[in-house]
């Protein structure tokens, strides 16, 4: 720590100067001075308290009218005459004064006066473009905050002007832009050209450790304020004191000096206050606001921000205002003022102009208002935006709190370990600076996700020393916050005494701040502390106190908790009716929540992964109930919501003729669901909401339904769409038991599975062990041998589980399963349906597999399957593309290497074997069926294949797939692509304009991917899906290329004789079992996702049949002359 004596501070003003007023008077009344006396002068009225009256006096006694009105301008500016002061400069810009400090006042009085306009236009229609022209511009470009502009104009100025003015300029338009270094070189540029005790130097020696600060080298920064706040007083330079005393007072803030720093804030105000300079007035108030912020007295930070707000104001300051609108807008989120922060915050983002550093700190806020309001999407647009800004200027604080807020939104969302990542990145970053307010968040964020992981001793460790920081520096909101969480890791460490005890003595602390998110939370834990001590009433007492509060501060997660734990207090109690109530209550709240967030898929999956479990227990409340037909909407609510979402999305997007009025459409409807709004913001949100749906409607009628509502799923809306012979499986699996949901036509049926999970999952790691995942399978292939797959485990899994099912269903039916995450990635085809325990299990001929009995299909969830039955192309178009040619070396390969992260995915692609049936594969489909576009080899890039799909009605790829880091990947020819690299991800899929019946994933493990609790797998399919494919043939194991030629020819020849496409994949399975092996291995890894129904598919021409006979008889023919020349 430092300390610099207030001592120094009290020099007296009236000596600071050699030339008194008297003195001033003598050299201008004999018309014998130079410029540099009016620089005196000017610095003399600038930094003093002067008699007005006194000092008109001299200036009325001036003969040269430029001399004069520049200095009645420095009167009229003292008296905060901006008006006139703009006007009685800017009638000398016909003749463009020689002199800098000129354009500096009159682009200043201009913008305090509104009239930026008239010198714009100045500036357009000059015809003489000298090196005043290019300050001036300079000057204007960089008021406006078009600071690479303004840069260019000073550069130019250079050429004829070597001036320290020009310099300092040059330095503050990188600063702004966020080039400290060249910012740094400018500044000792000027610094040169200045005698040693010129009063200018201390505005360059602070400006030196402002750069120091904001690159995060705070011991620098002391040092240069030190020697400027020194150089300031000696020169007698008051203004650039009072910067010194403020920019030394944020460095004691930033230590945690609070009291130390506000000593100099008083010191720095008064100063400003006696010299009558608004702006720094307003300079240091705003940062006495922020020191007051830091410890949490709101109401005195509020009073200086607010002070400091209308002096900017005044002088149309955008740059302070910018970060001042960041302050109030912080200040509003402590009071869960939502929508003042995000006005506040947008305000900021407005006058940021170029300005990054104020970009970066209002993109924060905004991302911070979203993530409070559990829009997450839009909370991480925000966020990464101020995260590339921040990286640009390597601002290490900024950094810093960047991340604290992308680790805090992917806790939010229950991605626990990317977001401790992220917390010890931040941890990183600032280790080896002085800034105790960040360690204390970053310490306490460290804690909280290690509680989260139940690393309870690495949690206690980070929150106690995030709450003895925070105790040392006056952090009350940081110390309660830490402190909360300590309660919650004694109550998970069942310390019921030790947490009890925490939040009696901190709940009054949190009321006496209205700190009431945190309160909320406190009343939550206590609680579920009651509740531990079945003292129920005194628990729902607590959460519906939580409940009202979250109301209030528009906080969605702790009404969802609240209700939740509310509700289950009564399932306890046997109170079914409040139980379904408040059950209901939390699965609206996530639904109007998960609603939202359609922007990122990542965030929306992990958002409602968290909240899984509510859904579990509604649907196995019901289940308790016999309440089957409820319980099976829960269960299809909670299935792949993200994917159904993207889908519902694709559909409108698709339907509206203007895709930015349904985008307006989404915010509207955003900003009503936020509940942030008052009544006549709301009225008129509703009015704008009501007129963009009746334009929508007027262009296209089918919106009236969507908008209406009246498309809501139901079991109803389901059997209308079902066939007399489909039949729709639902399973639904819990730690004690199964469940089934049958759906057909006409009927309902559900029952009891009397098998819990662990024994169902034994069951299926039994069958092989590819599907044990306690072993890491990822990077094994698996042949046949190594498949091992057991038909006695098959039939045991069939008999046990699925029997009842399939009893009432009748053979040669086709069945659609939607299949919970321990069944998701098995082929129920390979069923054995009959089995002798005398039998080999390893022999496969002459089994009855499931196959043998029904059509089968899979998807998501039953609303998805109702989706994929909208409209496609209906052409029989077919783009077929098989035996890329793969070359290592390519520059493109090369750089996707370093995309995808070391060198483990190149290792993969290198090792990639030449599909040799592939071609044989395509071939012999295009020779099997019409209209189709063939890419082979070299031809088989992602460029072409990117620009033939928007018009197929099937597209099939027989190429290579693989998982990279749970990144589903196709791999192209990259041999003759300039364009791309030949490895197709997800990200892109999605982007493609697909309207496809089927899409066919001929290659290895297209059907897996991530599995998540509640979307399902996270893979090719839902890629593929969201670009619009209405159902896909996916893989779910390594394959041989050479028995998949053989079983896709055969699948193409029963879909082109107009079998629906379960019906002819069954059949291609059955006859490759006939005809070249019954082991499940090679027939059953290729299944069907999505739309079953058949597909328009022209068979070759007849020219084509007639030839295959031709051929054929001149083969008979040549045989039976072979065998009768032999006898």
């Amino acid at each position: 720590m430092f300390i610099i004596t207030i001592i120094i501070l009290m020099g007296s003003l009236n000596s600071i100067f050699a030339q008194t007023t008297d003195e001033f008077y003598k050299i201008f009344k004999d018309s014998n001075y130079s410029f540099s006396d009016i620089r005196n002068y000017k610095s003399y009225l600038e930094n003093n308290s002067i008699d007005i009256t006194n000092e008109q006096h001299i200036i009325n006694g001036f003969k040269n009218n430029f001399n004069k009105d520049y200095l009645q301008s420095l009167i009229y500016k003292k008296q905060n005459n901006y008006k006139d002061e703009f006007s009685i400069l800017f009638k000398h810009l016909n003749s463009w004064p020689e002199y800098l400090p000129y354009y500096d006042e009159l682009v200043s009085a201009a913008n305090a006066s509104d009239n930026l306009n008239k010198i714009k236009s100045s500036i357009k229609n000059v015809s003489i473009k000298n090196e005043y022209y290019n300050y001036l511009s300079g000057l204007y470009f960089y008021e406006n905050g078009n600071y690479n502009e303004a840069y260019k104009y000073f550069e130019r100025t250079l050429n004829n002007i070597n001036s320290p003015e020009v310099f300092y300029h040059l330095s503050y338009s990188q600063r702004s832009l966020g080039n400290y270094d060249k910012a740094f070189q400018f500044l000792q540029k000027g610094n040169d050209l200045l005698k040693t005790n010129d009063f200018l130097i201390p505005k360059f020696t602070i400006a030196k450790g402002s750069l120091f600060y904001l690159s995060g080298n705070n011991e620098k920064a002391k040092t240069f304020y030190a020697r400027g706040l020194k150089q300031a007083d000696s020169t007698g330079n008051t203004i650039e004191k009072i910067k010194a005393l403020v920019n030394i007072g944020i460095l004691h803030d930033d230590e945690g000096n609070v009291y130390m720093a506000r000593e100099f804030f008083n010191e720095a105000i008064k100063l400003a206050v006696k010299i009558n300079s608004i702006e720094l007035t307003a300079f240091a108030n705003s940062e006495m606001g922020v020191s007051f912020t830091l410890t949490h007295e709101l109401i005195d930070a509020q009073k200086h921000y607010k002070i400091s707000f209308d002096l900017y104001k005044k002088l149309n300051n955008k740059t302070r205002l910018a970060f001042l609108s960041n302050n109030l807008g912080n200040l509003k989120m402590n009071f869960a003022d939502y929508n003042s922060a995000l006005k506040y915050y947008n305000q900021g983002l407005n006058y940021s102009g170029e300005n990054k550093r104020a970009q970066i700190q209002n993109l924060t806020g905004i991302a911070g208002v979203y993530q409070n309001l559990s829009d997450f999407t839009k909370a991480f647009e925000y966020y990464e935006k101020a995260e590339k800004l921040a990286v640009e200027i390597k601002d290490i604080s900024l950094q810093t709190e960047v991340k604290l807020g992308i680790g805090s939104l992917f806790f939010n969302i229950n991605n626990t370990k990317k977001a401790l990542n992220i917390f010890k990145e931040a941890e990183v970053l600032i280790s080896n600076g002085k800034h105790p307010f960040l360690k204390t968040d970053v310490y306490h964020k460290i804690g909280i996700a290690y509680l989260e992981l139940d690393e309870y001793n690495l949690a206690e460790k980070y929150l106690n020393n995030s709450i003895d920081l925070s105790q040392s520096t006056g952090d009350i909101l940081s110390k309660i916050t830490a402190t909360s969480d300590l309660a919650f890791l004694y109550l998970n460490q069942n310390k019921i005494d030790k947490a009890f005890a925490i939040l009696n003595d901190i709940i009054p602390l949190t009321e006496d701040y209205l700190f009431y998110n945190l309160l909320g939370m406190q009343k939550i834990i206590l609680g579920t502390i009651y509740l531990r001590n079945k003292q129920f009433d005194r628990a729902i007492q607590l959460f519906k106190e939580a409940e009202i509060i979250g109301e209030e501060n528009y906080n969605s997660d702790l009404k969802i908790e609240a209700n939740f734990q509310t509700a289950e207090i009564f399932k306890n109690l046997e109170n079914n009716v409040e139980a379904e109530k408040y059950y209901l209550k939390a699965v609206n709240l996530i639904d109007a929540v998960s609603k939202n967030l359609t922007g990122n898929s990542e965030i929306n999956i992990s958002y409602f992964s968290n909240y899984k479990d509510v859904y579990d227990a509604l649907t196995e409340f019901y289940l308790k109930q016999n309440k089957y037909k409820e319980a099976f909407l829960i269960i299809e609510s909670s299935r792949s919501r993200n994917t159904m979402q993207n889908l519902s999305k694709i559909k409108l997007s698709s339907e509206a003729q203007n895709k930015d009025r349904l985008q307006k459409v989404y915010e509207l409807e955003w900003m009503l669901n936020s509940e942030i709004y008052e009544k006549d913001e709301i009225d008129s949100l509703k009015n704008e909401l009501q007129k963009a749906k009746n334009q929508m409607i007027g262009q296209n009628a089918f919106f009236k339904k969507y908008f209406d509502k009246n498309d809501k799923f139901s079991i109803d809306k389901i059997q209308s769409a079902l066939k007399s012979d489909d039949n729709l499986v639902s399973i639904y699996v819990t730690e004690d038991y199964s469940q089934y949901f049958l759906i057909t036509k006409d009927d309902f049926i559900s029952d009891r599975i009397n098998m819990k999970r662990e024994d169902l999952l034994n069951l299926i790691y039994d069958i092989s062990p590819y599907f044990n995942t306690q072993l890491d399978n990822e990077e094994i292939y698996y042949n046949q041998d190594l498949f091992s797959f057991n038909a006695g485990s098959s039939y045991n899994l069939y008999k046990y589980f699925f029997a009842d099912i399939f009893s009432k269903i009748k053979n040669n039916e086709s069945i659609i399963f939607n299949l919970p995450p321990e069944l998701i990635t098995l082929p129920l085809e390979f069923l054995v349906t009959e089995y002798q325990s005398s039998t080999s299990p390893y022999n496969y001929d002459n089994r009855k597999f499931l196959i043998n009995e029904y059509a089968v299909s899979y998807t998501p969830s039953f609303g998805i399957y109702l989706e994929q039955k909208y409209q496609t192309l209906g052409n029989n178009n077919i783009l077929l593309l098989g035996d890329p040619a793969l070359q290592n070396s390519s520059k493109y390969f090369s750089l996707r290497r370093s995309l995808l992260d070391n060198d483990d995915v190149f290792t993969r692609l290198s090792t990639l074997y030449p599909l040799e049936f592939s071609r044989e594969e395509v071939e012999e489909i295009n020779d099997i069926t019409n209209n189709t576009t063939l890419l082979l080899a070299d031809d088989a890039t992602e460029t072409n294949f990117k620009l033939n799909v928007s018009d197929k009605n099937i597209i099939h790829l027989s190429t290579h797939t693989f998982q990279y880091k749970n990144q589903p990947l196709v791999v192209f020819s990259n041999t003759n692509d300039a364009q791309n690299d030949g490895i197709l991800e997800a990200g892109e899929i999605v982007k493609l304009n697909i309207n496809s019946s089927l899409i066919v994933l001929s290659s290895c493990r297209s059907g897996l991917g991530v599995i998540d609790k509640a979307e399902g797998i996270i893979g090719m399919q839902k890629a593929f899906y969201e670009a619009g494919a209405k159902s896909m043939i996916v893989s779910l194991w390594d394959v041989s290329d050479k028995y998949t030629s053989k079983f896709m020819i055969e699948f193409y020849k029963s879909l082109s004789g107009g079998k629906s496409k379960s019906e002819a994949l069954r059949t291609a399975k059955i006859e490759f079992i006939k005809k070249y092996s019954s082991n499940p291995y090679y027939w059953s890894a290729f299944v069907l996702y999505g739309n079953e129904d058949p597909v328009e598919l022209e068979p070759a021409s007849l020219n084509y049949y007639f030839i295959l006979l031709i051929t054929a008889c001149v083969i008979i023919i040549f045989i039976i002359y072979i065998y009768k020349r032999k006898n």
